[in-house]
């Protein structure tokens, strides 16, 4: 079900947006134009998510995919995920348009619930791949073989120690970690070779 077009004319540029709710969870606003530089104003996005927010809300209730971690405040993994995107945009690799979506849908939620809850890596996954160009509904395929990646390499791990892993771990229970220590991203170790 979508909504209708809406237009804002800044100035010269001309800015069109549609927010929609797609079956079965998840809901995405579009927004295209002829502005110079392809922005959009924040307070036609802005309003755009709301819609779209009370909208999934009344129909799904207040659970929204990809925002909102079991047991962090902070998924700490989308920040450094965010800081690639923003390299990419800066070299004009992608647009930042997604992202920017992406930020408005976390100020949205804030708006109407009264608290942050955060993107979490899903959410900053699905940013990811709408920035690559991917269509949406490849988007449950990536999610899955990337999440599969994950859970080959645990298997593995726990293979190779001989124990089990435990998974997220609420503060109230302590573990310790005990596999290998940090690694520069992109680093082999080139001793095994």
């Amino acid at each position: 079900m979508t909504t209708r077009i809406r237009t804002l004319r800044p100035g010269a540029a001309e800015f069109k947006w549609t927010a929609e709710l797609c079956r079965p969870r998840c809901a995405r606003v579009r927004v295209w134009g002829n502005g110079k530089n392809g922005c959009i104003l924040r307070a036609d996005l802005a309003s755009a998510v709301d819609e779209v927010l009370a909208r999934f809300v009344a129909e799904r209730g207040k659970i929204i995919p990809g925002f909102g971690h079991r047991f962090h405040p902070v998924d700490p993994r989308c920040a450094p995920l965010f800081t690639l995107i923003e390299e990419a945009r800066a070299a004009g690799a992608v647009e930042g348009r997604f992202a920017e979506i992406g930020r408005t849908v976390e100020m949205g939620i804030q708006r109407r619930t009264g608290k942050s809850i955060p993107m979490n890596i899903d959410g900053v996954t699905a940013v990811i791949f709408s920035e690559l160009g991917f269509p949406a509904p490849l988007g449950r395929g990536l999610f899955i073989l990337s999440r599969s990646v994950g859970i080959l390499s645990h298997a593995w791990e726990e293979m190779s120690r001989g124990s089990r892993m435990k998974g997220p771990m609420p503060k109230s229970i302590p573990y310790t970690y005990s596999g290998p220590g940090p690694r520069k991203p992109g680093a082999a170790d080139r001793s095994k070779s």
